[in-house]
């Protein structure tokens, strides 16, 4: 468990995209007050394709949430000291790869960061499993089986994501249970435009935000701006680490010139940043910045690890032939079966 754990944690600091974003969301100071953004999903079958963008019918929303990179980080000189720029989302999500270098679970962890890139971008991505995962926790002792019982109630195995990807055999890792012995899983993360498939088992990760692609815009424009002043002001700091006397006051009033020079471009910051946040708080509700998300109306678990992302459990792929009896269950709200065979019983009295 203590090398699952470290697994873990790894997880959770190389993919804390957005964890001050997470934090003001999950803190929000009335969560009641939330907009529910619904979003419709076929359910997984068999040979047919993984959705690859999330799909929105209330345009107050975009799928992904792409357009907050340049707000997440909170000030543009943290942009500046890490990257030197403003970056683009590739740039801000390749620099999480560099955590993971000689890490144990860098094919896990790499594995992850390529799904949540396309959450990123997209909204949506997936995960495979078998049922028979879930045993392996259990009889591992990583997870009790009334502690699923009781969350699997409402979100299915939605919660044990982070569990059956760091026991996967796919990415070389697996848990040593409290009897001593090796279980691993067969989960694995799924690339874009991969189909479904029979017998096994499928969770989607999803994320929208309100559409402030203006705002973000405009908030790019002012962050680029100030670019050049992070840059002068890098230069005298590296100078005051080493100056004395009559030199390190030329430095600091050269500091003081440069921020006057620049003190209209920080404020023109300070009110795009202020408008795009405004605007995100008033369309997702509550004083948070994105919306609670339900899959065909049911309730998906929140993915704390690594940003304020849903995780929603379909459970085992389909068939077509499933497929047509749900249609025709929910039409009639009545068993298919029952249907057949009505209509057997009335044909079989014509003699033809």
């Amino acid at each position: 468990m203590k090398t699952l754990k470290k697994s873990l944690a790894l997880l959770l600091s190389a993919l804390m995209l957005f964890s001050t974003f997470a934090f003001v969301v999950a803190n929000a100071e009335d969560e009641n007050t939330r907009v529910t953004l619904d979003i419709r999903l076929d359910a997984p079958t068999a040979g047919k394709k993984a959705p690859e963008i999330l799909p929105i019918e209330d345009k107050r929303f975009v799928p992904g949430d792409s357009e907050l990179i340049y707000l997440l980080d909170g000030h543009p000189e943290n942009l500046y000291k890490e990257y030197g720029k403003v970056p683009t989302v590739d740039e801000y999500m390749a620099k999480r790869a560099e955590y993971l270098e000689g890490a144990k679970e860098k094919k896990a962890a790499m594995a992850l960061l390529a799904l949540y890139t396309q959450v990123v971008k997209n909204g949506i991505a997936w995960v495979e499993y078998e049922e028979a995962d879930i045993q392996a926790l259990i009889d591992s002792g990583t997870i009790s089986k009334e502690d699923y019982s009781r969350l699997s109630a409402d979100y299915g195995a939605a919660p044990c994501l982070s569990y059956l990807m760091y026991a996967s055999k796919v990415y070389g890792q697996s848990i040593k249970g409290k009897d001593g012995k090796e279980y691993t899983t067969s989960a694995r993360c799924m690339e874009p435009g991969e189909s479904f498939k029979a017998g096994k088992s499928y969770f989607c990760i999803c994320v929208a935000i309100p559409d402030v692609k203006k705002e973000t815009d405009e908030l790019k424009k002012a962050t680029e701006a100030l670019m050049p002043y992070y840059e002068k002001k890098a230069v005298i700091d590296k100078k005051l680490e080493t100056a004395t006397g009559e030199e390190a006051d030329k430095l600091e009033n050269d500091l003081a010139s440069l921020g006057e020079e620049y003190k209209d471009k920080y404020r023109d910051y300070d009110a795009k940043f202020t408008t795009a946040f405004a605007k995100l708080s008033e369309t997702a509700g509550g004083g948070a910045y994105v919306p609670e998300i339900t899959v065909n109306t049911r309730k998906t678990a929140p993915d704390y690890n690594n940003f304020w992302a849903s995780v929603y459990d379909f459970g085992a792929a389909g068939t077509i032939f499933d497929r047509i009896i749900k249609f025709f269950t929910d039409l009639f709200d009545v068993n298919f079966f029952r249907i057949v065979e009505f209509f057997r019983n009335l044909f079989s009295s014509f003699k033809f």
